[in-house]
């Protein structure tokens, strides 16, 4: 999660980046992991590009869903319980946090 002064440091980067290429449409890529699409690890980063890595372990790839409390050498779990934990694990640091810096993050 970002603070609104980052999502706009963001957007201004983007577009000062595309005036510099020459491309309007330019833009950052992004992961946009809470739609249901984005369940799942991206095209984007499984195919030869700048985003890609060749380490990367090919078991997370689609159709298994991104385990957002994956540790090596754990038991293997169905869909349902990944899809399960991951809307627990964010429903605890997203939802259920009271105090702005558990949410925002602390000063730095």
């Amino acid at each position: 999660l970002y603070r609104p002064s980052h999502r706009w440091y963001l957007y201004f980067h983007e577009k000062i980046l595309g005036s510099l290429i020459g491309d309007p449409s330019f833009a950052l890529p992004f992961w946009s992991w809470d739609q249901e699409g984005g369940r799942y690890i991206p095209d984007m980063f499984r195919r030869e590009t700048a985003l890609y890595d060749a380490k990367r372990n090919t078991s997370h790839y689609e159709p298994t869903r991104v385990d957002l409390i994956y540790s090596p050498g754990s038991d293997v779990k169905s869909d349902k319980q990944i899809r399960e934990d991951n809307l627990s694990v964010m429903y605890n640091n997203v939802a259920k946090v009271k105090q702005p810096d558990a949410f925002f993050g602390v000063r730095y």
